[in-house]
């Protein structure tokens, strides 16, 4: 028996599949979305590229046993507003983003005083620790950002009556620029994976039915082997260890690899999508208070 041509381009697809796990249409999709700026201005897009991955990383891994933690739109707001997106004299000369120790004394100006650090990572890192200490009641709703801000604004920012609209307003525009890249980013693992589940549905099938049609024959080879005992014209029977069929042998190759390929895409969604769980939160939260 040979492969029929729907047989055929069923196991081709499976295997094309294996080795285009992102396809070029889809990489171009999210290079559009990219470059929807969503009321962000072509600074703040900079900003948000180059920051945002730094204080997501550093609040994710900072999180206390105790549930502690610092908000990391927060914490990407008040770097914008501090440091007038990395444009400020102690931003762009002591990587002090945050305004840290950054107040005028009897004998030192604001730049003087303000606290020096060997990198913007130093600085952050520096911050989260000290909001967890500090406001450790904000620090137990680090995952929802406009309760974290009002609960640090009358401490953090005295006399600053606009804090609160100030960051609220950043960080929504931050999430919804965010939003479009994680939705690419799951978007393109879920494409390729949900491709895989049909072609791994079809190429079963496709198997099963090989495995239907091998059946038969054997049967045939056995009524033949009877057969011929019964009458003795052989003394010779048919054996039935028949040659390992070549159809058999790609369709078992073919689902191994697309399990093996949709176990490892299956992790890469359970990935993308608890990296993107702060930036979907967030805009779920600023719906309601719409």
């Amino acid at each position: 028996m040979f492969f029929t041509k729907k047989k055929v381009a069923t196991v081709i697809l499976a295997f094309v599949l294996l080795f285009s796990i992102v396809s070029p249409a889809s990489r171009m999709t999210a290079n559009a979305a990219q470059k929807e700026n969503h009321g962000l201005s072509e600074t703040q897009v900079a900003f948000v590229k180059k920051c945002w991955p730094i204080v997501h990383e550093l609040c994710e891994k900072s999180l206390t046993k105790d549930g502690l933690g610092d908000s990391d739109y927060v914490l990407l707001a008040q770097v914008a507003l501090e440091s007038f997106y990395f444009k400020s004299d102690i931003s762009r000369d002591k990587n002090n983003d945050l305004g840290i120790d950054a107040y005028e004394t009897e004998t030192q100006s604001i730049y003087e005083h303000a606290r020096r650090f060997d990198s913007h990572e130093e600085c952050y890192a520096y911050h989260v620790d000290l909001m967890i200490r500090k406001y450790k009641t904000a620090a137990r709703h680090h995952d929802d950002p406009f309760t974290f801000v009002k609960l640090i604004a009358e401490s953090y920012a005295p006399g600053s009556d606009e804090y609160v609209d100030s960051i609220t307003e950043l960080i929504k525009k931050f999430a919804r620029y965010n939003v479009q890249y994680y939705r690419e980013k799951i978007w393109e693992v879920k494409k390729p994976l949900n491709r895989a589940k049909r072609i791994l549905a079809e190429t079963k099938a496709r198997f099963a039915e090989r495995t239907k049609e091998l059946m038969a024959l054997d049967r045939i080879r056995v009524d033949e082997l009877c057969k011929a005992c019964k009458t003795k014209q052989s003394k010779k029977p048919l054996g039935l260890n028949s040659p390992i069929d070549p159809d058999e042998v790609n369709y078992g190759k073919s689902i191994r690899n697309l399990r093996r390929n949709i176990k490892r895409w299956k992790k890469d969604l359970r990935r993308v999508k608890k990296d993107a769980h702060t930036t979907f939160r967030t805009l779920r939260l600023a719906s309601r208070r719409a």
